[in-house]
């Protein structure tokens, strides 16, 4: 067994702490840089309200690009289950963001599309023959304060959810804010 100074062990126990205060440092970096410099795409949503234990309240959303029909847009062919997908949104007239491509690599960026990242889990045919693509986008749970979920679930039937994301060049999203009739009801503080 070795002998280990106090001074060797103060120096490695400073250097853990530091490592992991520069790993948690940079992970609220990058959530604050997608947050301020991101561009904001509203998306509708469904929710479904469960609870963790540990976090509190949650609801679970589904967006209108979770489930795209690729006969309904352009789309690169042979999609499975674990693919990374980046779809193509393009803002309606009525505000929202809807899916107007799907392709396996990040195409070049147009100023009035934006593309977002997501993973593709999994893939069925419709009745037109079509594929059918269920896609997470990683900001699938938004944490609420403890009983608010039973509220937003009432809302989900009237369909007047929806949220603001950040999407980053690279195509990773994150919530900023969730609505209710347009209107922010929770929005994510940089600081």
């Amino acid at each position: 067994m070795t002998n280990i100074s106090v001074p060797k062990m103060a120096v490695r126990l400073m250097a853990i702490a530091l490592i992991q205060t520069f790993v948690l440092g940079w992970m609220v970096w990058d959530r604050v840089t997608l947050l301020r410099e991101g561009r904001e795409v509203r998306l509708a949503v469904v929710p479904v309200d469960p609870r963790d234990l540990l976090r509190g309240d949650y609801v679970i959303l589904s967006f209108n690009i979770s489930r795209i029909d690729t006969v309904q847009i352009d789309v690169d062919r042979g999609f499975s289950r674990g693919n990374p997908i980046y779809v193509g949104l393009a803002k309606s007239e009525n505000g929202q963001w809807n899916a107007i491509s799907a392709n396996h690599q990040r195409p070049q960026v147009n100023s009035d599309i934006i593309f977002i990242k997501g993973k593709v889990t999994s893939v069925s045919k419709s009745k037109n023959a079509s594929q059918l693509l269920n896609i997470k986008y990683g900001m699938e749970k938004y944490f609420i304060p403890e009983g608010d979920g039973p509220g937003l679930e009432r809302l989900r039937s009237e369909k007047v959810l929806s949220i603001v994301a950040a999407i980053s060049d690279s195509g990773e999203a994150g919530i900023k804010a969730l609505l209710v009739r347009g209107k922010p009801v929770y929005e994510e503080t940089v600081f």
